[in-house]
């Protein structure tokens, strides 16, 4: 696949991020207000046979 190969040698060897790695934690918004309103809107689902 020489188009393959042409771009790998464009990019470089090592892939280059736009944040420091020693930075990189889980990043967990609170939920907005709407979707806090459409998850009390949307009940969870029910199985249909009636088992937990």
């Amino acid at each position: 696949m020489p188009r393959l190969d042409r771009l790998h040698d464009w990019s470089g060897p090592v892939p280059t991020y736009a944040w420091d790695p020693e930075e990189a934690d889980v990043w967990n918004p609170e939920p907005s207000l709407l979707a806090r309103a459409a998850r009390r809107v949307v009940a969870p689902s029910r199985p249909a046979n009636g088992l937990r």
